[in-house]
């Protein structure tokens, strides 16, 4: 019985390594991204949160979403997506519309300047990664993918 604890507590340790080492790679991977695509958005006047706004308005299936739909997709509180539209509209990449039948509803699209500005952004983005690309091997990004795929399955099931 003696070797089943020692068995078992061995594998919490395991586990809590991992758990560990999983986190402090995920905060790192977090910080580089940050950096890395921060300079790539800085002569846009854009901060990663805007373009992931733009970006998931792009993706939207329509010509526009709603602030909440929006908010839901992104994970991000009205507090703080709607002064950030806010500055998007200012700055022409986006268009807020209130709803005709019902005026707290307001819809969202991209303009046409978003779309210019991130086509810059995104040449920007494949420039900046094309060398690592290239060095990886064609096996060697899918494992990255599927790994990063299962990752992120594991992250929604702790939801």
């Amino acid at each position: 019985m003696a070797w089943k604890r020692q068995e078992e507590e061995n594998m919490e340790i395991k586990n809590e390594r991992f758990e560990e080492q999983l986190m402090f790679i995920l905060k790192n991977i977090n910080a580089q991204m940050r950096d890395i695509l921060g300079k790539l958005y800085a002569p846009y006047g854009l901060t990663s949160v805007q373009v992931m706004v733009l970006m998931e308005l792009k993706r939207s299936k329509g010509s526009r979403m709603t602030m909440s739909d929006l908010s839901r997709q992104l994970d991000m509180g009205m507090s703080n997506l709607s002064p950030m539209c806010k500055r998007l509209e200012k700055a022409g990449l986006i268009e807020r519309v209130r709803d005709t039948e019902d005026q707290r509803v307001v819809h969202v699209c991209h303009t046409q300047k978003a779309d210019e500005v991130m086509e810059k952004v995104s040449e920007q983005v494949a420039l900046r990664y094309q060398p690592l690309t290239e060095r990886l091997t064609e096996e060697d990004r899918t494992s990255v993918m599927e790994g990063l795929e299962k990752l992120e399955a594991l992250l929604n099931e702790m939801r």
